[in-house]
């Protein structure tokens, strides 16, 4: 390796054991975010200055995390196979990888009271908040909440919302999940919708939603 090639550590494999939530046959697009999040805290702590994730396809079987430290910040190339990849950058080596799909199956289903996160919110024009405790992941919130701003504001004739980009200034915090705003900044042809998240007030960064054809 030549002076100026970046360093990369060998690619690390982490098996996930998620489950599904109400009643979804796929992995639910937040858990996949919060398994990133727990490598990033873990690897890089309070030094995390940008957290990038983005979903290509569902997640049917567990997933597969891959991941690596490098001082190029255009990450590592993700395979064909990769259902996800996400970028994390850092006051050092960036954290990158990806995930892929296991053969390994979902053999547990938990209770998701998806629209109780939504009863607790106010919608108003294009923008929703949340101001009251609901026992939720931070993640888990602004993905519902976005959820229900979509169907409000775009209902879609057929087909459905879904998540499948979070690009954030930090990671979100467990205090997070209590003070939320989503407000709605781009529709391009409705059909990708890029929306502001801000927590406490102040904005924290974005949440792509695209429309699945029925």
């Amino acid at each position: 390796m030549s002076a100026s090639a970046p360093a990369i550590a060998a690619i690390r494999l982490e098996p996930l054991a998620l489950c599904f939530k109400g009643e979804r046959d796929y992995v639910q697009g937040g858990d996949l975010v919060e398994a990133v999040s727990g490598v990033a805290r873990r690897e890089l702590g309070s030094r995390v200055a940008r957290f990038q994730v983005a979903v290509h396809r569902f997640f049917r079987a567990q997933p597969d995390l891959h991941w690596g430290m490098t001082n190029d910040a255009r990450g590592f190339a993700r395979p064909a196979a990769a259902g996800a990849d996400f970028t994390v950058l850092a006051d050092g080596p960036a954290l990158c990888g990806w995930l892929s799909e296991s053969t390994r199956a979902v053999d547990r289903r938990v209770p998701f009271d998806e629209p109780g996160i939504a009863a607790r919110c106010k919608i108003d024009g294009d923008a929703i908040a949340l101001r009251a405790q609901t026992g939720f992941l931070p993640i888990e919130v602004a993905v519902s909440m976005t959820k229900a701003l979509h169907n409000a504001r775009l209902p879609a004739d057929s087909g459905r919302w879904i998540f499948t980009k979070l690009d954030l200034q930090r990671l979100l915090q467990p205090r997070d999940g209590a003070d939320l705003a989503v407000e709605l900044k781009g529709n391009l042809h409705g059909r990708l919708t890029k929306s502001e998240i801000r927590a406490a007030g102040q904005p924290i960064g974005w949440i792509y939603f695209s429309l699945l054809p029925a």
